[in-house]
């Protein structure tokens, strides 16, 4: 026969789950890989070209949105790309010309390199900006 120790059971152990970690995978899939992949196939399929860029731009857009709903928090570089996104089909839209929704990653990139340099310098005007 056992000895008894005083303690219950094992069944008030308690057993907590780590925290799940999310893939980064996903959200390069979401953010580069679907946009590519819808853009050229509705341009196999004859989608004019303004249309096709525009809805590919619809993988980041929902991605974004269920950041928000879900984890109730916004990501400034979501908000950021959203916005572009937008600025740009509607100036494709206006003028008709697809370039317009290829050069809006280009302005990201170039306001966010900008910024880098500029914080990086170290020039007291630059620093503020």
């Amino acid at each position: 026969m056992p000895a008894r120790t005083g303690r219950p059971h094992a069944a008030a152990v308690t057993v907590t789950e780590a925290p799940r970690r999310r893939s980064p995978v996903l959200p390069l899939v979401l953010d580069v890989a679907a946009p590519l992949g819808v853009s050229y196939a509705l341009h196999a399929a004859g989608v004019p070209d303004v249309v096709a860029l525009a809805a590919g731009a619809v993988p980041p857009a929902a991605r974004a949105v269920t950041t928000l709903v879900r984890g109730r928090r916004v990501e400034p570089v979501g908000v950021a790309v959203l916005l572009a996104m937008l600025l740009a089909t509607v100036a494709s839209l206006i003028t008709g010309d697809p370039r317009e929704l290829l050069v809006r990653g280009a302005l990201l990139s170039l306001r966010s390199g900008c910024g880098r340099c500029c914080r990086s310098c170290g020039h007291a005007r630059c620093a503020s900006a």
